[in-house]
Protein backbone atom coordinates (compact mmCIF):
# COMPACT_ATOMS: atom_id res chain seq x y z
CA UNK A 1 0.00 0.00 0.00
CA UNK A 2 1.33 3.63 -0.97
CA UNK A 3 0.55 6.34 1.42
CA UNK A 4 1.42 9.89 0.73
CA UNK A 5 0.47 13.13 1.38
CA UNK A 6 -1.34 15.74 -0.97
CA UNK A 7 -2.60 18.95 -1.11
CA UNK A 8 -5.59 18.29 -3.72
CA UNK A 9 -7.85 15.09 -4.51
CA UNK A 10 -9.14 15.06 -8.04
CA UNK A 11 -12.91 14.37 -8.01
CA UNK A 12 -12.36 10.48 -9.80
CA UNK A 13 -10.29 9.71 -6.43
CA UNK A 14 -12.76 11.38 -4.29
CA UNK A 15 -16.00 9.61 -6.46
CA UNK A 16 -13.70 6.04 -5.71
CA UNK A 17 -13.63 6.86 -2.23
CA UNK A 18 -16.92 7.74 -0.88
CA UNK A 19 -19.17 6.62 -3.80
CA UNK A 20 -19.65 3.16 -2.73
CA UNK A 21 -22.29 4.61 -0.23
CA UNK A 22 -25.12 7.04 -0.31
CA UNK A 23 -24.63 7.52 3.75
CA UNK A 24 -20.79 7.68 3.77
CA UNK A 25 -20.47 9.73 6.12
CA UNK A 26 -22.11 10.15 9.98
CA UNK A 27 -25.82 10.92 9.41
CA UNK A 28 -25.23 13.67 12.64
CA UNK A 29 -23.20 16.28 10.52
CA UNK A 30 -24.82 16.10 7.11
CA UNK A 31 -27.13 19.50 7.89
CA UNK A 32 -24.12 21.20 8.70
CA UNK A 33 -21.39 23.02 6.65
CA UNK A 34 -17.50 21.73 6.82
CA UNK A 35 -14.62 23.78 6.29
CA UNK A 36 -12.53 22.08 3.36
CA UNK A 37 -8.95 20.19 3.86
CA UNK A 38 -6.12 21.79 2.75
CA UNK A 39 -4.38 18.67 2.69
CA UNK A 40 -4.79 14.38 1.86
CA UNK A 41 -3.58 11.37 3.11
CA UNK A 42 -4.61 9.14 0.30
CA UNK A 43 -3.66 5.50 0.04
CA UNK A 44 -3.37 3.74 -3.23
CA UNK A 45 -3.76 0.39 -4.25
CA UNK A 46 -1.50 -1.50 -6.23
CA UNK A 47 -3.36 -0.34 -9.26
CA UNK A 48 -2.73 3.07 -7.96
CA UNK A 49 -6.96 3.76 -7.27
CA UNK A 50 -7.30 5.88 -4.08
CA UNK A 51 -8.99 3.39 -0.99
CA UNK A 52 -8.28 5.31 1.73
CA UNK A 53 -8.37 8.45 2.76
CA UNK A 54 -7.70 11.19 5.34
CA UNK A 55 -8.39 15.18 5.34
CA UNK A 56 -6.68 17.69 7.63
CA UNK A 57 -5.76 21.22 7.35
CA UNK A 58 -4.29 23.81 9.98
CA UNK A 59 -7.10 25.38 12.09
CA UNK A 60 -6.83 28.43 14.42
CA UNK A 61 -8.81 27.92 18.09
CA UNK A 62 -9.28 30.14 20.59
CA UNK A 63 -8.72 28.94 24.30
CA UNK A 64 -7.82 30.59 27.56
CA UNK A 65 -7.53 34.46 26.03
CA UNK A 66 -5.19 33.18 23.48
CA UNK A 67 -5.61 31.78 19.95
CA UNK A 68 -3.38 28.94 18.30
CA UNK A 69 -3.22 26.24 15.62
CA UNK A 70 -3.75 22.83 15.13
CA UNK A 71 -4.40 20.40 13.14
CA UNK A 72 -7.95 19.63 12.05
CA UNK A 73 -8.51 16.27 10.69
CA UNK A 74 -11.81 14.77 8.99
CA UNK A 75 -13.13 12.91 6.28
CA UNK A 76 -11.82 9.40 7.36
CA UNK A 77 -12.72 6.96 4.41
CA UNK A 78 -11.42 3.24 3.79
CA UNK A 79 -13.25 1.63 0.95
CA UNK A 80 -15.12 -1.98 1.81
CA UNK A 81 -12.86 -4.23 0.32
CA UNK A 82 -9.60 -2.74 2.52
CA UNK A 83 -11.59 -2.33 5.49
CA UNK A 84 -10.55 -4.62 8.03
CA UNK A 85 -6.34 -4.02 7.42
CA UNK A 86 -5.36 -1.51 9.53
CA UNK A 87 -5.38 0.73 6.76
CA UNK A 88 -6.44 3.92 9.07
CA UNK A 89 -3.86 3.15 11.35
CA UNK A 90 -1.29 3.51 8.59
CA UNK A 91 -2.50 6.64 7.29
CA UNK A 92 -2.96 8.26 10.88
CA UNK A 93 0.61 7.05 11.38
CA UNK A 94 1.85 8.99 8.16
CA UNK A 95 -0.23 12.02 9.48
CA UNK A 96 1.07 12.28 13.14
CA UNK A 97 4.88 11.44 11.60
CA UNK A 98 4.93 14.54 9.37
CA UNK A 99 2.76 17.07 10.84
CA UNK A 100 5.72 18.70 13.19
CA UNK A 101 8.09 18.59 10.09
CA UNK A 102 5.74 20.37 7.38
CA UNK A 103 3.48 21.84 10.36
CA UNK A 104 5.37 22.82 13.21
CA UNK A 105 2.49 20.75 15.47
CA UNK A 106 2.01 17.61 17.37
CA UNK A 107 -1.55 19.11 18.34
CA UNK A 108 -4.80 17.27 16.15
CA UNK A 109 -8.44 17.43 16.67
CA UNK A 110 -11.33 15.55 15.34
CA UNK A 111 -14.97 16.11 15.40
CA UNK A 112 -16.85 12.28 15.97
CA UNK A 113 -20.10 11.04 16.66
CA UNK A 114 -20.25 9.98 20.44
CA UNK A 115 -20.44 6.18 19.39
CA UNK A 116 -16.62 6.53 17.57
CA UNK A 117 -14.82 8.11 20.77
CA UNK A 118 -13.10 4.39 21.47
CA UNK A 119 -12.23 4.68 17.63
CA UNK A 120 -10.58 7.80 17.74
CA UNK A 121 -9.17 6.86 21.11
CA UNK A 122 -7.09 3.82 19.31
CA UNK A 123 -5.24 6.33 17.36
CA UNK A 124 -4.27 8.69 20.51
CA UNK A 125 -7.20 10.86 20.45
CA UNK A 126 -8.57 12.11 24.05
CA UNK A 127 -12.24 12.83 24.52
CA UNK A 128 -11.95 16.57 25.56
CA UNK A 129 -14.78 17.73 28.13
CA UNK A 130 -14.80 21.33 27.62
CA UNK A 131 -17.06 23.33 25.54
CA UNK A 132 -16.74 23.46 21.81
CA UNK A 133 -18.09 26.96 20.75
CA UNK A 134 -18.24 27.38 16.58
CA UNK A 135 -19.12 31.21 15.67
CA UNK A 136 -19.57 30.01 12.04
CA UNK A 137 -21.11 27.10 12.21
CA UNK A 138 -24.75 25.11 13.55
CA UNK A 139 -24.84 25.32 17.14
CA UNK A 140 -26.38 21.97 17.04
CA UNK A 141 -22.51 20.52 16.44
CA UNK A 142 -22.23 20.95 19.83
CA UNK A 143 -25.12 18.47 20.60
CA UNK A 144 -24.02 15.75 18.11
CA UNK A 145 -20.33 15.32 17.85
CA UNK A 146 -17.33 15.22 20.23
CA UNK A 147 -14.34 16.91 19.95
CA UNK A 148 -10.99 14.75 20.47
CA UNK A 149 -8.05 16.51 20.44
CA UNK A 150 -4.33 14.22 20.41
CA UNK A 151 -1.14 16.44 21.23
CA UNK A 152 0.49 18.32 23.83
CA UNK A 153 -1.88 21.65 24.43
CA UNK A 154 -3.63 21.02 27.59
CA UNK A 155 -7.34 23.22 27.48
CA UNK A 156 -8.75 24.64 30.86
CA UNK A 157 -11.55 26.32 29.17
CA UNK A 158 -14.15 26.02 26.37
CA UNK A 159 -12.46 26.46 22.86
CA UNK A 160 -13.80 29.16 20.21
CA UNK A 161 -13.54 27.50 16.65
CA UNK A 162 -12.33 30.63 14.52
CA UNK A 163 -13.58 28.48 11.21
CA UNK A 164 -16.46 25.90 10.16
CA UNK A 165 -15.98 22.98 11.83
CA UNK A 166 -13.64 20.50 9.90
Amino acid sequence: MDIQIQQTINEMDWQHLTGWAEQIFPEEGRHLQWSESSHHVIARNELGDAVGHIGFGEFAIKTDEKECFILGVGGVVVRPEYQGQRLPQQMFAKLHAMAFDDFNSHTFALFCPPRLVSYYHKFGYKLLEYPVVSRCGDANLLANFCFMIRGDLKFEHAIELKSLPW
